[in-house]
């Protein structure tokens, strides 16, 4: 009656072998490829400040159907004071300031001294009652 019978049994098949060809490389030259060297293009490399060879967005046709605003404060719904309130919602690059990280521990003379770079964008307290988190955003 209410027992499970089995049906049937299923067996994958097996996976299928793609035979690689060996490559001739002498291991100076592999051990070479392997290691990242740093270039200008990298992220940080003036100091903070992302180096894109990305041209700005063009927001033309959006600002023709849409009202955007430039600046970084709007009208935003508080839940902890259940009422619309006028708060800083974006953090614009270019408004903010960035600081240099202390150095945490002392480095060989072999190392480099160079430190990262950090800004804070927003601060937001917890509410009076501590029912609502408050949250420190930034970039470093």
């Amino acid at each position: 009656g209410d027992m499970p019978v089995v049906a049937g049994v299923m067996h994958a098949l097996p996976t299928p072998y793609k035979e690689r060809k060996a490559r001739d490389r002498p291991e100076k030259a592999a051990k070479k490829d392997k290691k990242r060297r740093r270039t200008s293009d990298d992220d940080d490399s003036d100091g903070g400040q992302p180096a894109s060879k990305v041209p700005p967005f063009d927001d033309s046709k959006l600002r023709k159907r849409y009202h955007i605003h430039d600046g970084e404060s709007g009208s935003i719904w508080s839940e902890p004071t259940a009422d619309v309130t006028e708060s800083k919602v974006v953090s614009r690059m270019e408004n903010r300031s960035f600081s240099k990280l202390p150095l945490s521990s002392t480095r060989k003379k072999t190392e480099s001294k160079v430190v990262g770079f950090a800004s804070q964008a927003f601060h937001i307290l917890t509410d009076e009652n501590d029912h609502f988190p408050g949250y420190i955003a930034g970039n470093v």
